[in-house]
């Protein structure tokens, strides 16, 4: 499928990349008065910190990639490496309120199939249960949950964390095919 050499081993690359990533935070933080969206703002985000602390982490984030980079796991576990890293990192923020407005229209439609079951569900969609741009996928699995395990917030922070774990593993594998 192509060429699978490695790329040059210089690292003009990496700081090129972790230059633009910390310039990037210095820009967004200057120009955060032009956020004028209502739902997440980034003139939210430094009133509660400060933004030094903030950057400091960031370059000392950049300074642990450039020493992990050098760290070599045996091919056949960098996908179990990436799910459970990111499942941790995600799980991080299970404390965070739900910002995405989907997920609370997902909620209303799954308790369609956790009251009334699968085939009401899909017999409904579109119809009694109000559609909007959806699909069903999500609103079903979520309905699922509900259904078999309970509204319990934690059971859908590990299913949606699960969901963001394997996108990553897919990425890395779609990444190493290429």
């Amino acid at each position: 499928m192509g060429n699978k050499e490695p790329l040059p081993k210089t690292g003009n690359y990496a700081l090129f990349i972790s230059l633009v990533s910390l310039l990037t935070f210095v820009v967004l933080f200057s120009l955060r008065t032009l956020d004028d969206n209502r739902l997440t703002s980034w003139q939210w985000v430094f009133p509660g910190s400060d933004p030094l602390v903030i950057y400091l982490l960031l370059v000392a984030g950049h300074l642990a990639c450039f020493f992990l980079v050098k760290l070599k796991l045996p091919d056949s576990y960098n996908g179990i490496f990436l799910f459970l890293a990111s499942f941790v990192i995600a799980g991080v923020f299970w404390s965070e309120p739900e910002v995405i407005l989907d997920t609370a229209r997902y909620f209303t439609q799954a308790k369609y199939l956790e009251f009334y079951g699968v085939q009401y569900f899909f017999n409904e969609w579109g119809l009694g249960i109000n559609a909007w741009t959806d699909l069903p996928l999500m609103p079903f699995f979520y309905g699922i949950i509900f259904r078999y395990f309970g509204e319990v917030r934690l059971y859908i922070q590990i299913f949606t964390t699960t969901l963001f774990s394997l996108t990553v593993v897919l990425v890395y594998l779609t990444g190493r095919e290429l």
